[in-house]
């Protein structure tokens, strides 16, 4: 990042330190955020000027300092120091409330007031970037390759002689990441039985539809699904699990309680390996931020449970590594250049380009019995049907024009006489 700026002599600008070059960066492997630090002596005004465009700023001070009259300024608007008391102190530092700005920003003025010692900003950019130019790339390579769901063990298995859930079901299109912990045993005999257990707790005893995570994942390393989607997609039912603020996530327990030891490498390389599949699948991108209507700011794509309110969930040591876990995933993610398909068998078909980049959307399918074409909302609802005798026909090839369409994530059902087939597709024109 390039840091404007020069230190200005003081009787030209008295009490007014233009400090960028006392500034020292912080590595990070995120493009979505940039990190400075810098020790902070008197209470001279600083001033801060970057390349980096930023949408919302955190800090972190020493713990045992006094911020009395500590604030920073943007735009003309003043925002005091205050200490997010949901969040631990690590390494003797607090950090200061999130702050999202009411658009981009470049530059901020800090006012130390009473403060001394070190100071670290972190500057987070908000946006989402969708479907950059090597983004578009490696998710049309990934039309004619492999790129899997990790297996897991059924609810028809787990749930076997309990209940089945009746309610109607909500879906909710993803853009966050839940990550918590059960707060129970590390070393149960049966993890089979703790989800038995967990589902009975969650619906006789908090009286819940359902069990409340999308995914649970035992010491080690089995996959469970959670909550059951009634034949919808497991990795988009909306569960309850976020603090009440459930739309757009999907929710994955780790079995056991990770406030003073980490989750073992067995429940790391599954939970991985789940977070890849799902950020390529609905072009999540792991190592970024987006705003969540329900927490009001800015949160990591990948997150924890005290995210979203206060509570020690997903635990201390699972929640310190939130930060390799988004690296490791991205890594995954950017070695993913397959197909994002289930693992049962389907009809020989393909879709392209997806994502749709030019209004038109090619199928070719092996049938010369297609029957009907429809277009639904991420929640399954029917929002276009498409007649198949309008559209060109050649050796079982159609061309839908989807011009008219908003950008966004679709499904596709087609129907022939063998078979139905629902697959999703990106529309990004």
């Amino acid at each position: 990042m390039s840091i404007r700026g020069i230190i200005l002599f003081s009787f030209l600008f008295p009490g007014v330190i233009y400090a960028q070059t006392a500034w020292k960066p912080i590595s990070s492997a995120s493009n979505f955020i940039q990190k400075q630090e810098i020790k902070i002596e008197n209470d001279n005004k600083i001033y801060f000027s970057s390349d980096f465009t930023f949408t919302a700023i955190a800090f972190k001070v020493e713990s045992d300092k006094n911020i009395s009259n500590t604030s920073f300024s943007t735009n003309e608007t003043s925002f005091p120091f205050q200490i997010d008391e949901h969040v631990e102190e690590n390494m003797g530092m607090s950090v200061v409330q999130l702050k999202v700005m009411d658009g981009p920003v470049q530059n901020i003025s800090i006012f130390p007031g009473e403060y001394r010692g070190n100071l670290e900003m972190h500057l987070i950019d908000g946006r989402y970037k969708k479907f950059d130019s090597n983004l578009k790339k490696e998710n049309q390579q990934a039309i004619e390759a492999g790129c899997i769901e990790p297996s897991a063990i059924d609810q028809s298995v787990w749930r076997v002689g309990l209940p089945s859930p009746t309610y109607t079901r909500s879906f909710t299109n993803v853009t966050h990441l839940i990550i918590h912990h059960s707060a129970g045993s590390n070393t149960a005999p049966d993890y089979t039985e703790v989800v038995r257990s967990i589902y009975l707790y969650h619906t006789e005893t908090n009286g819940w539809s359902d069990i409340g995570y999308n995914y649970l994942i035992s010491p080690d390393g089995t996959l469970y699904r959670g909550r059951d989607p009634d034949g919808g997609e497991q990795d988009n039912v909306q569960g309850a699990h976020f603090c009440g603020k459930n739309s757009n996530t999907m929710g994955i327990c780790l079995m056991g309680t990770y406030t003073t030891v980490p989750p073992t490498q067995e429940t790391l390389a599954t939970l991985n390996t789940l977070l890849a599949w799902k950020s390529y699948k609905d072009t999540i991108y792991p190592n970024g931020g987006t705003y969540h209507s329900g927490v009001g700011s800015v949160l990591y794509n990948i997150s924890g449970h005290r995210d979203g309110c206060t509570t020690e969930c997903p635990g201390t040591m699972t929640y310190s590594l939130l930060s390799e876990i988004r690296n490791q995933v991205t890594a995954l993610f950017n070695d993913c250049d397959g197909v994002i398909t289930n693992i049962e068998e389907k009809p020989d078909f393909s879709l392209y380009p997806n994502p749709v980049t030019n209004g038109y959307l090619t199928i070719s399918i092996d049938s010369e019995h297609l029957e009907s074409i429809e277009i639904l909302n991420i929640h399954g609802q029917s929002i276009k049907q498409i007649p198949v005798n309008t559209m060109s026909l050649n050796k079982n090839i159609y061309t839908l024009d989807l011009k008219t369409m908003e950008e966004g994530n679709y499904l596709i059902k087609l129907t022939t006489l063998e078979t139905m087939r629902i697959e999703k597709i990106i529309i990004c024109n």
